[in-house]
């Protein structure tokens, strides 16, 4: 009997695992963005903000195409959380890179003038050796919020389409902004 009470306190953890990221449009993602390139990841490392409270992981981007905005060769990408000097910050939902990655970024400059990706890791398709693209957020992880109306095409349809069409696509929906 004293078991059965103390049951519901033992999934608690499990459900706060999660993240619940705001599934975003494939057009509110390009709205959304400053910038669109396309790129590799070139290093990682991590550092603490100015005020010593937030650790950053900083991601260096050689640019290859640019498909919005102006950009230079590289691009650093600034996402919370990271480890240094053996202190570790994990933020769930945030995307990460791995240096010699193949990617589509979506990016925006922040208020402090960190560039960040759209959408936390909706902003983010992976290339793969084929040069087909694909979203990195698992579909689990993307809701709806309560009362709003789904508009717009989700950035899934890109899933497996080739990098060309994937360019065309978001090249297009920025003409029919304009």
């Amino acid at each position: 009997m004293q078991f059965r009470r103390f049951l519901p306190a033992l999934f608690v953890p499990l459900i706060c695992l999660g993240t619940s990221i705001v599934r975003l449009s494939l057009e509110q993602t390009v709205s959304q963005a400053e910038w669109i390139v396309e790129g590799h990841v070139v290093r990682n490392w991590c550092d603490w903000d100015n005020g010593h409270r937030f650790i950053w992981t900083h991601t260096e981007i050689a640019v290859r195409n640019r498909w919005k905005g102006s950009s230079t060769s590289t691009i650093t990408v600034s996402e919370p959380g990271g480890t240094v000097n053996g202190m570790a910050m994990d933020v769930g939902g945030m995307v990460r890179y791995s240096p010699g990655e193949h990617v589509v970024l979506f990016l925006y400059r922040t208020p402090i003038g960190l560039i960040r990706t759209v959408g936390l890791s909706q902003g983010k398709l992976r290339v793969d050796s084929g040069q087909r693209v694909h979203a990195v957020t698992p579909d689990s992880l993307l809701v709806q919020p309560q009362g709003a109306i789904a508009r717009g095409h989700s950035i899934t349809e890109l899933e497996s389409t080739p990098l060309s069409t994937a360019r065309d696509r978001v090249l297009a929906l920025q003409e029919s902004r304009k």
